[in-house]
């Protein structure tokens, strides 16, 4: 009943440790939801204030840029100038020849146009008054179809030459052109636009009308106007050039550094995502390398993306704040829940620790009682028994092995093995605790050990009790040992004797046990049989003839025809052998051996008639080895046959009498062994 309180108990603490720990994972885990919906909550919040940022000055671009072209269309649909452009179509483009009231009034048409329009940028008057002239780098321009300028407003900039090759363009194909960002010979970034002009009457182009504005003055208002309050918004021209990011650098709007070119990085570079997915919303870093919010949006007839930002930091300034308010708040709610679930568990844990102390008390004492009557009940074992710790050391020790060192087993605790033991001893003890602990498995050997000079022959058992410790048991079987070799040299010196008995009894078999032994076990080595297999094989054949000593010599000598009766008698010799050799104990199937030595592969033989595997290995080997030393033997009805007769009789007879295997593994050794007879 204590044993089962006590569990009980120890799974009421347990349980109560998995409730709080659930709560905690729980709580920690409703904290992190509510905190990422709030900063989800802002992220998406912020995606449609800059998606409608960016709506609005997309719409601003696209109405302006719309605004110049509808500029250039309106002159080039003005009449007057429609017949200027159809009397110089008529002089082959001699406009010298067209009336100079007429190219005044087209030039005073240009000016006020590019005035209305704002195709002319304010110019600060010079403080000095002098006859300089005023560089411009806005204006308006009549392009003849072969690039020439007809008319033009007063300072209008040098029309480079891919300006003069969109015009011509512009004239053949009769649709707009845009001559894209860029620096004039002033170094000012201007943009121009172009639109065909025809004839009256007719809707072929004959030139086109180019107009050349500035960044500074016109677009950059447009991309710099404010919409949001914000610190850190900002609305970026971006487009994709080759493998590299190009930025229109607002910044730097008066001298050459007018793009600022970043490499092609889609994973962390915003421009590059948002031109890999127009549209999309997202949060990269920008070409400074901090963290922004930002949405994209395409300018019609061109290849830049306006991309419109805020710094993460700003966006999210508030969603961090909240965040950790939220997370700060829960958390010391959770703690507060906590505390007073661990003080009453503490509470009723005190209660219980009162209530099994004295159990616990009583069962130590009667583990010490249990302890002492192991020690009393290994201490009368002769066997050595110890108890080692991974370390090597030894954490118990009975009384015999301590004895011999003249020690009490407490003399040993936490001493070492070789320190124990002896260095040659200590480290064998080593090796097998070590391959039963890391195999987690018993280790068995037979081994000689050495304790306080004596030396003796000892069965051991290595035993893994649990991760840390294996039981060792040392049995001494030296006079166990002992025993068994004298058996086996009395048994030995037994079979010399019956094997020259035999040899001495049977005409023309001198040494013919010695000489089938001997071939049997080359046989036995070439194809790898076991140390046991081999011996019980030797004695197989110094015995295998035993029976012929209760057979007449009249028949063992006779040179005619064996009757039926003669070989019924002759056969009788693997049951005389087996009555013979009964009562002996042999460690292998020596009789089993002998009894299927006249057994043939395909099942003709005596006295079971077995066949195949059936038939033992040992005897398969046997009868291969005693059928040829006997053909080469003399026999009173022949004379002995030649090594390579009977070879050759035995190859004939592989399959049917004899194992093929085991006449192969003979021509093998009568091929490459000089001593295998």
């Amino acid at each position: 009943m204590k044993s089962v309180s006590l569990l009980q108990t120890k799974l009421s603490k347990w349980l109560a440790l998995i409730i709080l720990v659930a709560i905690t994972v729980i709580g920690l885990g409703l904290i992190n939801k509510l905190s990422t919906n709030e900063y989800e909550r802002d992220i998406q919040n912020w995606q449609y204030r800059l998606s409608l940022m960016a709506d609005v000055r997309e719409d601003l671009l696209n109405d302006w840029m719309s605004s110049q072209y509808e500029t250039l269309t309106s002159l080039a649909n003005n009449q007057s100038l429609q017949l200027y452009l159809t009397q110089l179509s008529n002089n082959n483009g001699d406009y010298t020849s067209v009336q100079l009231a007429q190219r005044t009034y087209l030039k005073n048409l240009l000016i006020q146009t590019a005035k209305n329009s704002g195709f002319v940028e304010k110019i600060t008057p010079s403080p000095i008054k002098a006859n300089v002239a005023t560089i411009r780098h806005s204006g308006i321009a009549i392009v003849s179809a072969d690039g020439k300028v007809i008319v033009a407003t007063p300072g209008m900039p040098i029309l480079d030459k891919l300006s003069l090759e969109k015009a011509k363009i512009s004239v053949k194909t009769g649709t707009k052109q845009l001559r894209d960002i860029y620096l004039d010979q002033h170094k000012q970034q201007v943009i121009t636009f172009i639109v065909p002009a025809h004839n009256i009457n007719n809707n072929k182009a004959s030139a086109s009308i180019i107009g050349i504005t500035t960044l500074s003055d016109k677009l950059y208002p447009l991309l710099n106007k404010e919409i949001f309050s914000t610190k850190s918004d900002e609305t970026l021209l971006v487009r994709r050039h080759h493998n590299s990011i190009i930025y229109l650098n607002k910044k730097n709007n008066s001298h050459q550094n007018m793009f600022l070119k970043l490499p092609h990085d889609v994973n962390n570079l915003a421009a590059a995502y948002a031109l890999d997915n127009p549209g999309a919303f997202a949060i990269r870093k920008n070409y400074t390398g901090k963290d922004i919010l930002f949405m994209s949006r395409e300018i019609q007839d061109t290849n830049w993306l306006l991309l419109q930002t805020i710094s993460s930091a700003e966006a999210l300034e508030g969603s961090y704040a909240r965040r950790e308010s939220l997370i700060i708040s829960f958390s010391l709610g959770l703690a507060a829940l906590l505390f007073i679930l661990i003080a009453s568990w503490r509470h009723g844990a005190s209660l219980y620790a009162q209530k099994y102390a004295a159990a616990l008390n009583e069962k130590s004492a009667l583990l010490t009682q249990q302890k002492e009557a192991l020690q009393t009940v290994t201490n009368n074992i002769g066997d050595f028994i110890l108890i080692i710790d991974k370390k090597m050391c030894i954490q118990f020790s009975n009384l015999p092995i301590a004895s011999i060192y003249n020690l009490t087993p407490d003399n040993l605790i936490d001493k070492g093995l070789t320190e124990s033991f002896g260095y040659e001893t200590g480290k064998l003890i080593q090796k097998f605790v070590a391959d039963a602990h890391n195999n987690n498995r018993t280790v068995v050997v037979v081994s000689e050990l050495t304790f306080n000079n004596l030396t003796k022959t000892y069965h051991c058992s290595f035993f893994p009790i649990n991760e840390y410790n294996t039981l060792v048991v040392l049995h001494d079987i030296t006079e166990l040992r002992n025993a068994e070799d004298k058996h086996k040299r009395l048994m030995k010196h037994l079979v010399q004797t019956l094997t020259h008995v035999i040899d001495s009894y049977v005409p023309d078999s001198a040494n013919h046990s010695q000489k089938t032994t001997k071939l049997a076990r080359s046989i036995a080595q070439e194809i790898n049989l076991s140390k046991t297999e081999i011996e019980t094989l030797e004695l197989a054949a110094c015995l295998a003839n035993i029976g012929k000593l209760f057979i007449p010599r009249d028949i063992l000598e006779k040179t005619t025809e064996l009757t039926d009766e003669e070989r019924d008698t002759l056969q009788t010799t693997i049951t005389q052998t087996s009555n013979i050799l009964i009562d002996l104990e042999f460690d292998g199937p020596v009789l089993e051996t002998i009894a299927q030595k006249n057994e043939h592969i395909d099942g003709s033989g005596y006295p079971g008639g077995i066949s195949g595997d059936k038939i033992l290995i040992t005897a398969r080997i046997l009868a291969v080895a005693n059928a040829f030393v006997a053909m080469q033997s003399p026999r009173a009805y022949r004379e002995p046959l030649s090594n390579q007769e009977i070879l050759d009789q035995l190859y004939n007879e592989s399959g049917t009498i004899y194992d093929k295997r085991i006449i192969a593994t003979l021509m093998h050794v009568a091929a490459n062994k000089k001593d295998w007879l």
